[in-house]
């Protein structure tokens, strides 16, 4: 696999897309031309990243350009590489050899057992465990841009975009832009048993319209006083989700057996509280696990876009803003944002950190994607004055924007759904 610098100049006969960034691509498989390309031919091109792996930089040396798009002197286009299978490696997460394993995989015991004050404490030892610095900064910002310039070219190549990916061409209802969801990793019990802090929550939220989504942990939210916070999100109108079994986080990594009987657990939770949706724990996800997924709920949310944590060659994330199908036809809905957990990793204060969120959230919905927020209502996390504060301006600058779709996640996994088949050609 090549990691290329990919590089354009303008196309006489005005066919090509603009890039309007040199990205960084995968290039997974790339055609090789049966005659030299001439400079005068090329009109997309890429050079090695530095940190390619050494036995492609023994085939292809850093400076050479590798053709991608050229054309012939009758003026017709050569494709020396394929658009839609760089897009799916991209969203698919191909390009990496999967997430490593933490310190928290090997204990023992259930590490999310721990009082909320031990897991603080523990934080600045676990960060060395789980990001590592990568020699390669893919995906970056400029990805969810490569994704949709791809998206094009594969409609110039084939007359049709890629399947399992809307891009721009998503049609969010009512004539609006962009679309922004709010959702809540419930990773225990603790704001179920202070009420007060879920009222807080709550009331922030609908202030500016939001009914957001609550993922619970089964296994977590058995208690009479889990019952009652559900209930509670459930009559002022929040989506309640599944957010793993027990958070072990060990869930995608178990044999068959083991997995069978937190499936068959799950299952009955999920029909009890009527979800739709699920969240890994820790986003820990393989794509053996999502396609397991896909036959027991409608959507899955544990996809970032972009994240540093547990790869090491590169980062690792789908690179879209937008909704789309994952392994087994699973409708996927994107972590667009950082989680408030990457504040304490990045080392910002909250006003800066939720200062830096609405930059992106701005991005996002000029480009007309999906703004998904995740919060942790713990008091480690989010649930303190000194966050729920500039949360709360956040969400005031955000509703500023004209045109947003403000919905649960799991009418829009059921809008984008409609609109992009299934393996079978449906549309669910």
């Amino acid at each position: 696999m090549f990691y290329l610098k990919l590089n354009q100049k303008q196309d006489p006969q005005g066919e090509i897309p603009e890039l309007s960034r040199n990205p960084i691509l995968p290039i997974m498989e790339l055609t090789t031309s049966p005659f030299p390309v001439d400079d005068s031919e090329l009109l997309v091109w890429g050079t090695l990243y530095p940190e390619t792996d050494s036995e492609v930089r023994r085939e292809q040396s850093p400076e050479k350009k590798i053709p991608m798009i050229s054309r012939d002197e009758d003026g017709c286009m050569i494709w020396h590489f394929d658009p839609e299978k760089v897009c799916e490696g991209i969203l698919l997460e191909s390009y990496h050899d999967g997430l490593q394993h933490t310190m928290e995989l090997r204990l023992p015991f259930n590490y999310s057992r721990v009082p909320n004050w031990v897991k603080r404490i523990a934080r600045t030892l676990r960060m060395r465990g789980i990001k590592a610095p990568s020699a390669i900064p893919f995906p970056a910002m400029e990805t969810p841009l490569a994704l949709d310039w791809l998206h094009e070219l594969c409609f110039l190549q084939r007359g049709k975009g890629v399947s399992r990916y809307p891009g721009r061409d998503l049609n969010w209802p009512r004539q609006t832009r962009a679309a922004v969801v709010v959702t809540h990793d419930v990773d225990n019990n603790w704001i179920f048993e202070n009420p007060q802090w879920l009222a807080q929550f709550l009331d922030i939220e609908e202030e500016y319209g939001f009914q957001g989504a609550w993922y619970v942990v089964p296994r977590n939210s058995r208690s009479k006083a889990a019952n009652r916070g559900i209930e509670m999100l459930r009559s002022r109108g929040c989506e309640i989700g599944c957010h793993g079994y027990n958070h072990d986080a060990k869930w995608p990594l178990l044999p068959e057996k083991q997995s069978k009987k937190r499936i068959e657990e799950v299952c009955r939770f999920r029909d009890h509280w009527g979800i739709r949706g699920f969240r890994s724990e820790w986003l820990w996800r393989t794509p053996a696990f999502l396609k397991m997924l896909s036959k027991i709920f409608q959507y899955d949310t544990s996809v970032p876009t972009v994240s540093e944590l547990f790869t090491s060659v590169s980062f690792n994330g789908c690179g879209s803003f937008f909704p789309f199908r994952t392994h087994g036809g699973l409708m996927e809905l994107p972590l667009t944002l950082p989680m408030d957990e990457a504040r304490h990793q990045m080392g910002l204060s909250p006003e800066i950190f939720w200062r830096q969120q609405k930059i992106l959230a701005d991005a996002i919905i000029d480009r007309g994607g999906l703004v998904t927020i995740s919060l942790h209502p713990q008091p480690h996390q989010a649930a303190n004055d000194t966050t729920l504060g500039p949360f709360r301006e956040f969400l005031q600058e955000i509703n500023r924007h004209s045109g947003l779709w403000k919905a649960p996640p799991w009418k829009v996994a059921e809008r984008t759904a409609s609109q992009l088949p299934d393996s079978s050609g449906r549309r669910s």
